[in-house]
């Protein structure tokens, strides 16, 4: 692909609307409410996670702007997976314990550097990880009740 001028992106850990059933925001989403401890495989790992709309807007820049190379298309800001269930909790207005299913040997640490891309496409990121959260939140909270 690079030797034809074209370009390779890689993208972060894609979350909103119309995401696949098998993610931890669903799999955190899926247990609120249930009065027992939210169960995790493990709390610790971090990640880099990105809205969709911004995933969407950073390869339409890519594509207008018809540049080559390696893009990383991420938030460039990483969380734990255990930080990521309190803020779900928060949004949610809950307060179940949390409980990890196994501990890591070792730290595992998943975030994309963005600079390069920020700097080349002009794009950024806008939804910040809290008010995403709040949207999933509210969207899950909806079918619950219907």
């Amino acid at each position: 692909m690079l030797e034809r001028g074209g370009a390779v992106v890689r993208l972060s850990n894609i979350y909103g609307p119309g995401m696949p059933a098998a993610n931890v925001f669903n799999h955190v989403l899926n247990q609120l409410g249930s009065g027992k401890a939210i169960k995790m495989h493990t709390l610790d790992p971090v990640r880099d996670f990105l809205w969709v709309d911004d995933a969407v807007g950073a390869l339409f820049a890519l594509i207008e702007q018809k540049v080559a190379g390696v893009f990383n298309v991420g938030s460039g800001h990483g969380i734990s997976i255990g930080e990521l269930v309190g803020l779900v909790q928060q949004a949610a207005g809950t307060g179940q314990p949390v409980m990890a299913l196994h501990m890591l040997d070792q730290p595992s640490h998943l975030v994309l550097d963005i600079a390069a891309t920020r700097q080349c496409l002009g794009w950024s990121p806008r939804m910040l990880l809290e008010e995403g959260i709040r949207k999933l939140v509210k969207t899950k909270m909806k079918f619950r009740i219907q």
